[in-house]
């Protein structure tokens, strides 16, 4: 009897993980392998599928749109990491040799820390506004009125823009997890390099910046990571154009379903899932490294 009762008070508690199965496989594992049947597939204007094997991989291979898509998801990802991490470090340098209290130093990281909890389409309605050739203040005050001057619809400064604009959003993420990095550092080193004649310069050079690498080198895999899958301000601000020169990968899937091209855009996202994949494992591997080396 006893045993009886331990088997039964052992299933119970896998009984509590039962709705967290199901959501899931609701929302993660059936939509994955429904969308890897419909990379094998072609849809009509009727809406009837068709297997067709790997045409819709031999397709994307084939296309300059979708490679384009992929380098500028690289070089978007990358730059928007980068841009971040170095904006917001140095920030968080600023702030942190600041001769304040603390407590103002935080009511400063507060308000700069305010543009992360925005939403991302509040983010790109207010930026597409300052950015309107014929109403935006940012015109005005440069004088540039004329919509011929308009900087997200020039395929030529509309990428820029946007990275500007993911640079502005992302950069308090980077810069209070550098400054809380900072914070934890023992003080002594720099304390016995003081004593021992180093300046501030020589402190942040060889002592510092040595000390925050890992956390950098996280940071921006994380933002990266992030971005892979970049959609909601980039289809607020400019959705893909013009002519294709913002389009990167999540926003090509995304054209690709309303243009009912099911099959081209669930290959698409099979290989942007594959990407992240592989970045998480360097992620792993990286944060790992880091544990052994502490």
């Amino acid at each position: 009897m006893k045993i009886y009762k331990v088997i039964a008070n052992y299933r119970r508690e896998y009984l509590f993980f039962v709705p967290a199965f199901i959501v899931t496989i609701g929302v993660i594992i059936y939509p994955f392998f429904y969308n890897l049947i419909l990379s094998f597939t072609r849809t009509n204007i009727r809406l009837e599928q068709g297997f067709i094997g790997l045409v819709n991989y031999k397709e994307l291979v084939l296309s300059s749109r979708f490679l384009a898509a992929c380098l500028r998801t690289a070089a978007f990802s990358i730059v928007v990491a980068l841009g971040s991490v170095i904006m917001g470090s140095l920030t968080a340098l600023v702030v942190h040799y600041l001769d304040w209290k603390d407590k103002y130093k935080y009511i400063l990281l507060s308000l700069f820390f305010v543009p992360w909890l925005i939403s991302d389409v509040v983010v790109g309605l207010v930026w597409g506004w300052l950015l309107n050739p014929i109403l935006g203040p940012l015109y005005t005050l440069f004088n540039l009125s004329l919509p011929t001057h308009s900087l997200l619809g020039d395929p030529n400064t509309a990428l820029i823009m946007v990275l500007l604009v993911y640079i502005w959003k992302n950069t308090p993420f980077a810069m209070i997890t550098i400054f809380a990095a900072i914070q934890s550092l023992p003080k002594s080193p720099c304390e016995a390099a003081s004593i021992d004649g180093a300046n501030s310069w020589q402190q942040l050079r060889y002592i510092i910046l040595p000390q925050l690498r890992p956390i950098i080198m996280t940071v921006t895999l994380i933002l990266v990571m992030w971005h892979l899958g970049a959609f909601t301000i980039l289809q607020v601000l400019t959705k893909g154009g013009p002519i294709y020169s913002t389009e990167i990968l999540a926003i090509y899937i995304y054209n690709q379903f309303k243009t009912i091209h099911f099959g081209l855009a669930g290959a698409a996202s099979l290989f942007l899932f594959f990407l992240a994949c592989l970045l998480t494992l360097v992620y792993l591997k990286t944060e790992f490294k880091r544990i052994e080396e502490v």
